[in-house]
């Protein structure tokens, strides 16, 4: 166990309770204003993250990279986005994944429980392992989950509830 435990990195995920697109028109207002020494810019292209999967959630979801242009976060349909102006999960700072509550992508994710484990598996064949730690909600105008950070830190967000009106987060 406690070697386990070794190899294993906090993790805040986020799952919004507001409609992913309205979301992503705050999140890019508050991101252009984090200040660069938060946020890693440059990735190496020979190690990017290349899948997400919660065993127990059965959630194992390709992810592709992406970036912010012109305030506009892209969607799609068939995986989640790392946007790569976040560093590498598991570097320092707040490393940013998200895709839509659907069926077949995050929707089941706010089931996710404290001590639930997420696995990312890159590009050079490596995995890394996050714990969750805590759950909480947000409002949408409460963008500063996606500030940088001195620590390691995995944001996984999504979009769900009554007309979408809070996010639930989990560290």
């Amino acid at each position: 166990m406690q070697k386990l435990l070794k190899h294993t990195k906090k993790l805040l995920v986020v799952i919004n309770f507001i409609s992913l697109s309205v979301f992503l028109t705050f999140a890019a207002k508050s991101f252009a204003k984090v200040q660069t020494a938060e946020v890693k810019t440059e990735i190496s292209t020979e190690k990017l993250p290349t899948q997400l999967v919660i065993s127990e959630l059965s959630i194992d979801l390709p992810i592709y990279p992406t970036e912010i242009i012109e305030g506009d976060w892209e969607e799609i349909d068939n995986g989640l986005l790392y946007l790569k102006e976040s560093p590498l999960p598991g570097e320092i700072g707040n490393s940013v994944i998200y895709g839509h509550n659907t069926p077949n992508l995050l929707g089941n994710m706010y089931s996710i429980k404290t001590g639930s484990q997420i696995q990312v598996e890159y590009s050079d064949k490596t995995t890394q392992t996050f714990v969750v730690i805590s759950a909480f909600n947000v409002t949408p105008e409460q963008t500063h989950i996606l500030n940088g950070s001195t620590n390691s830190k995995l944001t996984i967000f999504t979009c769900n509830g009554f007309f979408d009106e809070k996010r639930f987060v989990v560290i």
